[in-house]
């Protein structure tokens, strides 16, 4: 019977030491992630056991002894308490922090996870010790355990959007993958947004046919893309196509299906036209009408659409064309935004067996007011490398991050917010290693290495606001950048590269969160 009862009497005192402590974890967490004061959670935590327990017991001691003496008086025998007085606090200590702890993952459900998987290890700050690695390592995998909550509680708004083969029933076999690298090899770099045309590119002449140059089939691997990134010129076809044949998508794609045979080129083309003729709706976005327009009739009418309208317009040309290309959600982290990200739409398409994701809608163009559309045409997103298009591109079925093990949610979170761009540019962040980071001093630290000598330069600014500063860079190889924080508050030092010299504006490649 004594074997029976330990180990229940064992998990019922880890219960009742570790609610208490729980609460306060999240509550300090969640301080630490909004830059709020966190010795308020502690003092909560306090309040929490064995404070408020103790004052719930005098007062329930007191009202006891009341009723025992009303019962004397009236000639009625005394009572025993049934409850021991250490029971009493047991219980009444758990009554009050569960309550606590439910109270507040029910108001902070998305935020209480982000807040634990990015700061829940604020206590260890930034000590590098085998100790303090396995602390993270279990504080960490305790919050992944809360993502079912983030998951129930944040909706994505383009999965309901999905087309009607939105599930497709073929789904990535994660074993066709090997094992990510932790970053991209090192290719050609890309040209991103805000980028002015290279001096030596103003020569070309776009309207030649024989401008646009790729390795042909017979120069690639079987089942291999050509080289990520591909030039930033559009395909030919999509070029040059006449307007009596754009009368219709269906005739787009029959179009560029009867030219065009290799595979890889034909998805190019599709991902081409659909960038190069399809503007980003803000206005529908910011008040709320896009959820209407979003068939894709109506993108193909309109030339206007969200990500939803992008990917679902890929999806329809495919089916056209005979490619495989299906609609993927999950959440994406932009520039500008939360470490979580927000609710995304893109696609993946099976080429030669094989699957690959691009991004149409971010090789579109973009808004620097988020009113207005800017079209920038880009192949950054196409037939990115997983553990590259991972860096800012989370889907909510982990299969199609087609990488082999997957990451988690929470790993998403806590990796600095760096464009797949930042590692085609062949630059490494050296520190820090977060999505967001505590700096109390006049200034916080950035350090880069930047072997192929890129133009790099970078601002610093409140979250959400206009003003920003420019950091102070020292270094050639081994770049520290220093931003300067006036006040209290959480900033955004976001950086931008260049392998051009003589580039004015730089494109942006990357941003770390700071609160003050």
């Amino acid at each position: 019977m004594k074997l029976i009862l330990f180990p229940l009497r064992l998990t019922w005192t880890l219960f009742v030491i570790l609610t208490p402590l729980l609460g306060v974890w999240v509550a300090s967490s969640l301080a630490a992630y909004l830059n709020g004061p966190i010795w308020v959670a502690c003092v909560a935590g306090a309040v929490l056991f064995p404070v408020g327990p103790l004052l719930w017991e005098l007062r329930g001691t007191s009202r006891w002894k009341r009723k025992q003496e009303r019962r004397k008086e009236q000639g009625k025998g005394a009572r025993e308490r049934i409850l021991t007085f250490w029971d009493r606090m047991v219980l009444r200590t758990l009554f009050l922090n569960l309550l606590f702890l439910g109270s507040l993952l029910a108001t902070f459900p998305q935020q209480g996870f982000t807040a634990l998987s990015t700061r829940g290890d604020w206590m260890l700050q930034t000590r590098a010790s085998e100790e303090a690695d396995i602390a993270r390592e279990y504080l960490f995998g305790a919050a992944s355990r809360l993502e079912w909550l983030y998951t129930l509680s944040k909706e994505n708004p383009y999965k309901d959007l999905a087309p009607d083969d939105g599930h497709p029933d073929e789904e990535p076999d994660p074993n066709q993958y090997p094992d990510e690298p932790e970053r991209p090899e090192k290719p050609e770099p890309p040209k991103t947004k805000e980028t002015p045309e290279e001096p030596e590119k103003k020569t070309e002449e776009p309207n030649k046919k024989d401008s646009f140059k790729i390795e042909s089939p017979k120069q690639r691997q079987p089942g291999e893309p050509p080289t990520w990134p591909m030039p930033e010129r559009l395909h030919p076809l999509v070029r040059d196509i006449p307007a009596d044949v754009q009368r219709d998508y269906k005739e787009v794609a029959r179009y560029i299906a009867a030219r065009e045979k290799d595979p890889f080129l034909r998805v190019k083309a599709l991902h081409d036209y659909v960038a190069d003729n399809i503007s980003y709706d803000f206005p529908s976005l910011n008040d709320g009408s896009y959820i209407y327009k979003q068939k894709v009739d109506q993108v193909w009418q309109t030339k206007t659409g969200v990500c939803a309208g992008y990917a679902k317009l890929m999806v329809a040309m495919g089916e056209v064309t005979g490619d495989k290309i299906v609609y993927v959600t999950g959440d994406a982290r932009d520039l500008g935004g939360n470490v979580d990200g927000a609710g995304h739409a893109w696609n993946a398409v099976k080429i030669e067996g094989r699957w690959y994701l691009m991004d149409v809608t971010w090789d579109a163009g973009g808004s620097q007011d988020g009113k207005t559309f800017n079209k920038e045409y880009s192949t950054t997103y196409l037939f990115t490398p997983p553990s590259a298009f991972g860096l800012d591109h989370h889907p909510d079925n982990d299969a199609w991050q087609l990488r082999k093990p997957p990451m988690n949610r929470g790993e998403f979170i806590r990796q600095p917010l760096m464009r797949p761009s930042f590692y085609a540019l062949g630059m490494e962040l050296v520190s820090p290693r977060r999505s967001q980071i505590d700096v109390s001093g006049d200034a916080v630290v950035i350090k880069l290495e930047n072997k192929p000598m890129n133009k790099i330069s970078a601002v610093v600014g409140p979250k959400g606001g206009s003003s920003s500063k420019r950091c102070t860079i020292t270094g050639k190889e081994d770049v520290t950048l220093t931003c300067p924080l006036d006040r209290s508050g959480t900033y955004l030092v976001q950086i931008f590269a260049t392998p051009n010299q003589t580039a004015m504006s730089l494109p942006f490649v990357g941003q770390i969160e700071v609160n003050h």
